[in-house]
């Protein structure tokens, strides 16, 4: 699910330094907010004795360390089963939708365009499908299509919940580039390398080969082959006019250097191909690559404002490339297919990130008149964070950040915060521990998609994760069940208890794996809508859980059947009465008696007053 909220100012995790005594959450590990960035709401500023770092084996759970691999594993399985993201067509549809003027099949209509919204088009129509070149063009105006680029933009931003959009600053630079280096004088304005340059970015090596006659050949047209190292990809040009454009072509040459770092590097080596005399400079003028002794300069050298890496990187590429050349028929297949299927390239500007695991899922209660209150619970592992010593104290620190866009693809809801973890002694910060976290957003019902993302501030390793959801609603005209949060521990929290793991009168630590350990209890907590009241004013509701598991078993006996049947679920119910329509419960399992598996808990509310039902659905795993 995707969800949006609004800006808001948010109390700090953890309850405060006076907790009460006997409280659970105590432990010898201190954590502190840090001031919000600049340009942001102001938050509640506080230090003293935390709960996120020692929620302790009663709290946040204590994984082993041989279950580490485990929980990534049940991650894993569980990103994959979750829903794809919507198509772009999806949310740019409404736009079109709300034209009355749309024109449904507006062929080329390129006339209808103005001069900058063109120069647009053109740059994006090799990213775009056949629907969104049709959108596009279709709109009735160009205020319009730049709404339309706005909402595309904002969907392609691989870091949503930053302000800026890393694939739009690289998408401009290479039509500007297409441009300048790869320049026609026919629309677009750059031959089929500029094509695939905005397409699929600048490649790692080139190999290239100057026009010629040969005895018995003929002309002999000029040639290119790129190659993209990591994807195996080599792309063909050749130039069979030689005063007309490029196009794709096979080809095969000698090898050379990226043309864009080939000057740089003649230069160093003190060659200029414009008055290269001897046959060594022609040679290597003509080979960019140059001899070993060349590269070996390149790489050693310590060049004024140069990074050494860059230079080495160029020489392992020579390697690399000469080992791709010899997969070349499979290499041009890749591509070729990779182009057909009309996937782009794009990879974030520096060296990647580490990525940051961490699992997540999204709960729905009722909020304020006209708006649910969306949770989005986190865990992540502890020794996964990068300490360092500061203040004779080990210490690390993150950022979790969340978006909610709307239809519109605007932002409907945003919530953050950077949290300090303190360590008295190194053992504590090796601890296979997992801690919860937590972001709320409120949002009117509706589709949105939800952006995470999830910093270490020491390593600089991160995490980020989209994903779309539908907000239900939630009032008290019907009875309804709110979603199931799987929780570790479930307590009375006092009237001066600031945690964001309050709502209403529980501190509810969440558990988003949704693993549990056979021998321990099974924690939900959920709320009623929408109960009846009788003639004192008094509601009545049974409560019955279903307990399913996903596997099938084989059937047992002398005589089995074949295939599989469904294995035995356990129910249990029990009744309740409260003062209001709206109620707060809990969900209480011991799931000692389960076998290690993945299981359903399927919840029905009965209305005893009204005769009405609800049901809601949650799942969680067993691990012996």
């Amino acid at each position: 699910m995707t969800v949006e909220g609004n800006s808001r100012t948010s109390l700090p995790v953890g309850p405060p330094f006076d907790h009460p005594p006997g409280c659970p959450y105590l432990c010898h590990m201190a954590r502190e907010r840090m001031p919000e960035p600049a340009g942001c709401a102001p938050r509640a500023r506080w230090r003293g004795v935390a709960a996120a770092l020692a929620l302790g084996l009663a709290c946040a759970g204590t994984a082993r360390s041989a279950d580490l691999a485990r929980l990534r594993e049940i991650t894993d399985k569980w990103r994959q089963a979750r829903a794809p993201e919507r198509p772009l067509e999806v949310y740019l549809r409404t736009l079109v939708e709300a034209d009355s003027l749309f024109v449904p099949d507006p062929g080329p209509a390129l006339d209808r365009l103005g001069p900058g919204m063109r120069a647009s088009f053109d740059g994006l129509s090799p990213l775009l499908s056949a629907e969104l070149q049709a959108q596009f063009l279709g709109l009735s105006s160009d205020s319009l299509r730049a709404e339309w680029l706005r909402r595309y933009w904002r969907l392609k931003d691989p870091t949503p919940t930053t302000t800026e959009n890393e694939r739009r600053a690289e998408h401009e630079r290479r039509v500007e580039r297409a441009r300048r280096d790869f320049a026609a004088e026919d629309p677009p304005g750059w031959d089929q390398r500029g094509r695939v340059l905005i397409e699929f970015g600048a490649p790692d090596s080139v190999i290239e080969h100057e026009a010629r006659v040969e005895e018995g050949a003929g002309f002999v047209p000029a040639r290119q082959q790129w190659l993209y190292l990591d994807e195996g990809w080599l792309v063909a040009f050749e130039r069979p006019n030689p005063r007309g454009p490029w196009q794709l072509g096979r080809a095969s040459t000698p090898l050379s250097s990226r043309p864009d770092i080939s000057e740089r590097d003649m230069k160093r080596l003190g060659i200029t191909t414009r008055y290269a005399e001897s046959a060594l400079e022609k040679e290597r003028a003509s080979d960019l690559i140059g001899t070993a002794e060349d590269r070996t300069l390149l790489a050693e050298g310590d060049y004024e404002g140069v990074d050494p890496q860059v230079v080495q990187h160029e020489v392992r590429t020579d390697l690399r490339a000469r080992a791709l050349l010899r997969q070349r028929t499979r290499a041009l297949a890749a591509f070729r297919q990779q182009l057909e299927t009309g996937s782009e390239r794009f990879l974030l500007p520096g060296a990647a990130p580490e990525p940051l695991w961490y699992v997540f899922d999204v709960d729905v209660f009722k909020g304020r008149p006209g708006r649910m209150r969306v949770e989005v619970h986190y865990q992540f592992v502890l020794q996964d964070l990068r300490f360092k010593w500061r203040d004779s104290t080990y210490v690390a620190s993150y950022r979790s950040e969340g978006v909610l866009l709307d239809r519109s693809v605007r932002e409907a809801a945003r919530d953050e915060y950077v949290e300090t973890l303190r360590a008295s002694d190194f053992q504590s910060t090796r601890s296979a521990q997992l801690l919860p976290g937590q972001l709320v957003f409120e949002v009117p019902e509706g589709q949105y998609r939800l952006a995470l993302r999830f910093v270490d501030l020491v390593s600089g390793q991160e995490g980020t994760y989209l994903t779309d959801i539908t907000v239900p609603r939630f009032d008290s005209r019907q009875l309804a069940l709110s979603d199931i949060e799987m929780a570790t521990k479930i307590v009375y929290a006092g009237d001066d208890w600031r945690s964001r793991f309050v709502k209403n009168d529980r501190l509810v630590i969440p558990n988003p794996i949704s693993v549990y350990q056979r021998g321990r209890t099974l924690t939900g907590y959920f709320e009623i809508y929408g109960l009846q009241l009788d003639a004192e004013h008094t509601s009545h509701y049974r409560v019955t859980y279903s307990i399913v598991p996903r596997s099938r078993s084989k059937s047992q006996g002398w005589f089995p059947a074949s295939g599989t049947v469904e294995r035995p679920f356990a129910t249990e119910s029990f009744t309740g009465d409260g003062g209001t329509t709206d109620l707060v419960e809990e969900l209480r399992i011991d799931v000692g008696s389960l076998s290690a598996d993945a299981y359903d808990v399927v919840l029905t509310v009965r209305d005893l007053v009204a005769g009405t039902e609800a049901s809601a659905q949650g799942r969680f795993s067993i691990l012996d």
